[in-house]
Parts: structure tokens; C-alpha cells; sequence
């Protein structure tokens, strides 16, 4: 997958750049788990969300749903998320969604 992480900036039109969009997905993970959690784990973009945050299916949703809230008009997230087998679900790293939303799918 192609990422905006080292440009610096947006690459293109309509597209925001990942450490950005990285920064906000931290945010949110604080308010679902805590940002001293959050503060603590040392969130980057190669942490999974099931192996290095322990989110459990709640949580995952939680994330979701803001994820949907904050970020809906450009990407559908459910819809992305859906589209996912089982496998890299689980090893879904919170940069793949920063990617996703930068590029905007």
C-alpha cells in the first residue's frame, strides 16, 4: 500500500497527509483507552491494534464509530473494514487506517 508518510505534506488533491490523519486516530485511542494508556504504550503507526493495544471487539468498535464520525465524508471505514478477512483484521495496524483515510479509498 502506498503511503503519504514521507512526503511531508499532502500528495495530491483530496488527499491529507498520514501523520496528520496518524496524529488524530492517537487522539482518539485516548479517548477510548485512555491517553496515559495510550501515552504509556507509545502508539505508532506499526502498532496493532489487537497484538501491542490489547483492543478487544468493543473497543475496536468504539475506535470505529469515531473513526466513521471524524473521517466519514472521505472514506467509509465500515465498509473498508468489512472488506477485510479475518486474518488482517487482526493484524490491522493503525497506520494502514491513517493510509486508508489519507488516500482518501
Amino acid at each position: 500500500m502506498a503511503t503519504a508518510w514521507g512526503t511531508g505534506g499532502a500528495s495530491g488533491v483530496g488527499r491529507l497527509d498520514a501523520r496528520q490523519v496518524f496524529e488524530e486516530l492517537k487522539s482518539i485511542l485516548g479517548e477510548i483507552m485512555g491517553q496515559d494508556v495510550v501515552d504509556i504504550i507509545g502508539v505508532t503507526p506499526d502498532s496493532e491494534f489487537v497484538r501491542d493495544l490489547e483492543m478487544d471487539s468493543i473497543k475496536i468498535i468504539a475506535f470505529s464509530e469515531r473513526v466513521n464520525a471524524r473521517f466519514g465524508e472521505r472514506v467509509d471505514f465500515m465498509a473498508w473494514l468489512s472488506k477485510k478477512p479475518i486474518r488482517k483484521l487482526i493484524r490491522l495496524r493503525v497506520g494502514d487506517v491513517a493510509d486508508v483515510i489519507a488516500a482518501g479509498k
